[in-house]
């Protein structure tokens, strides 16, 4: 595909300033309601159910390191590497981007910290990549950008990266660099992709409709607090005109509506009417949450929607969190081949060469809420039984890489120790 053909394909990703609004609470209404006139958008209120199924699913998507079987040296590389490039920062803001836009990107470059190459994470905003067809790598590449000169666009090929600059409407060819590998350094991270569309979806976009009615709906309870909820006040034998505030100016329909009545006519006969019961809105947010959990696998309490009975048990609540987890273990594996692109790029740019680079596995924490007691104790059962050894069981429970090279220490002196107790 030429220069000029990705350069027609789109800056922006369908629906993209759509589900940034509402993954930042700022989406406003198309309508308010049937029922409500437009000067009642001061009491507007977005639901921000978006960001917490956002959020509550990147949380479980921590990565711990990158193995190949028995290669201490190259995983401790990929992690030092890893570290270098701050990327716990950054791997959180890729998966954000991903689940929110549908599709987030990695750019792997020369010239990085500590002598290793340079990873970067970015939104789809100014992506254009062509795929093989047979392989769904990624052939070729443009990714435009504006710097402190002019707008400029980076054209990714196999061992070379074009930069172009724009000047007077157009984009002129700067300068060529080699990229260091073969491979395109452009590595996207897709979302719910399809076999017959390949650049993701949001993860939002399910719970977006549930989203506008609940905002709706909560829109709706804020007017009736304001309006309803407290015994209102009435007033028989007046008439507008006689409404009037301590200037003696007449009060508009809104502001009696509301019921700050002050002034009346001396025979007019007034009395309260009880506040209305709220509870059939708050049912209604509740049905909506419910749609949203079936759809996310959250639990209505992540929702923010409480219960007035005891308190679940911690099975109870475990057998609530299992889909929501099993669909956390699902990206897990989707962006699993991501990242180890990533990292095989890297070591191309790097000079690094490893035969067994596609034996290369991300480790992640796993998915399910769990103690570090329970963990322990699983990991203690397992070696226990004899089924891994103390070594895999220290990765299990999360230890640090200095607290894995103490207790490796320490279990090798102790080894030793009982060779000579037994040589002597």
């Amino acid at each position: 595909m030429s220069f000029e053909k990705l350069m027609r394909g789109p800056v922006m990703p369908a629906n993209f300033t759509r589900n940034e609004a509402y993954f930042d609470g700022k989406k406003r209404l198309d309508a308010l309601g049937v029922t409500l006139p437009p000067e009642m958008r001061v009491l507007e209120i977005v639901v921000d159910w978006p960001r917490i199924l956002v959020e509550a699913l990147e949380e479980r998507l921590t990565i711990e390191g990158f193995t190949i079987a028995g290669q201490a040296e190259a995983n401790q590389r990929y992690w030092r590497r890893w570290q270098a490039n701050r990327m716990d920062l950054t791997a959180p803001l890729v998966h954000t981007e991903a689940l929110v836009q549908g599709c987030g990107y990695v750019v792997v470059g020369g010239g990085g910290p500590q002598g290793f190459a340079r990873i970067t994470g970015h939104s789809a905003l100014g992506f254009t990549v062509s795929k093989d067809r047979a392989t769904g790598v990624v052939s070729e590449a443009v990714q435009r950008f504006s710097d402190e000169e002019s707008p400029a666009v980076v054209h990714y090929v196999p061992g070379k990266n074009y930069i172009y600059r724009k000047s007077n409407g157009r984009y002129l060819f700067e300068k060529g660099l080699d990229s260091g590998t073969q491979r395109i350094p452009v590595v996207p991270f897709v979302n719910r992709a399809r076999l017959r569309d390949d650049m993701g979806r949001s993860e939002m976009q399910d719970v977006i409709r549930y989203t506008d009615a609940a905002s709706r709906s909560i829109t709706n309870l804020q007017v009736a607090v304001e309006t309803v909820a407290l015994p209102q006040k009435y007033m028989l034998g007046a008439a507008a005109n006689d409404f009037k505030d301590p200037d003696g100016k007449q009060k508009t329909q809104w502001e009696t509506y509301i019921g700050r009545i002050l002034l009346g006519p001396k025979d007019a006969k007034v009395g309260t009417l009880q506040g209305a019961n709220l509870q059939d809105i708050t049912s209604v947010l509740r049905l909506y949450a419910g749609f949203v959990s079936a759809s996310s696998g959250m639990s209505l309490m992540s929702l923010g929607i409480g219960t007035d009975a005891n308190p679940a048990s911690e099975g109870a609540l475990n057998a609530v969190d299992n889909r929501h987890v099993r669909k956390a273990e699902k990206k897990q594996a989707l962006f699993d081949d991501s990242w180890e692109d990533v990292q095989r790029i890297a070591d191309d740019i790097e000079g690094v060469a490893d035969k067994e680079s596609d034996l290369l596995e991300t480790q992640w924490r796993p998915a399910a809420t769990m103690t570090l007691e329970s963990v322990a104790a699983a990991a203690s059962t397992l070696v226990t039984a004899g089924i891994i050894p103390p070594a895999v069981a220290r990765n299990r429970i999360g230890l640090t890489p200095e607290e894995k090279r103490i207790a490796d220490e320490a279990e090798r002196n102790s080894a030793a120790s009982l060779l000579r107790a037994v040589g002597s």
